[in-house]
């Protein structure tokens, strides 16, 4: 008997036409079974994916700061590879063909590779791409992702400075 009821025995046991209500029984515990376990779920995968996020954001900037590195150690090189007969005439000049040795130097690097080299009058632009695959991100995405650089040298004839 409901505690309405017993206090007011004058009140019908249901509406005419309706069947009594009974409550809903809860079981033992109140009713929360695997509410931990759900939340638990969720908090882990949150946990990789921000874990994720910060390892291999990590790894992309490693691996762009690795490219810009390549990158000027290749256009230094290439900058370097200067004609010698115009240098004893006064003249600095970047030899034709000299960006063969960009791709050298990556390739001896065993890491990037060049997508563009170009000489302008003194100046000499590289252009370096490293692809790599995410670690953690990976077991979710498929693919590699890339980072890029570029970085531009010139070459500095001189014994005590530039052009003296």
């Amino acid at each position: 008997m409901s505690s309405l009821r017993a206090r007011r025995p004058d009140l019908p046991a249901a509406l005419p036409g309706r069947a009594p209500r009974q409550r809903a029984r809860r079981p033992p515990g109140g009713g929360e079974q695997g509410t931990l376990s759900a939340f638990v779920v969720l908090f882990t995968i949150t946990v990789v994916l921000l874990a994720g996020l910060v390892v291999d954001g990590g790894m992309a900037i490693s691996k762009r700061e690795r490219a810009a590195d390549i990158a000027e150690q290749a256009a230094r090189r290439v900058a370097d590879d200067i004609d010698e007969e115009e240098l004893r005439q006064g003249n600095v000049v970047v030899r034709a063909g000299a960006c063969a040795k960009a791709g050298e130097l990556a390739a001896a690097m065993d890491e990037g590779t060049v997508t563009g080299c170009s000489v302008n009058g003194n100046e000499v632009t590289v252009r370096v791409q490293i692809s790599y695959a995410p670690a953690l991100l990976g077991l979710i995405m498929r693919g590699s992702f890339v980072a890029n650089a570029s970085a531009t040298a010139r070459p500095a004839a001189g014994i005590t400075g530039e052009g003296t």
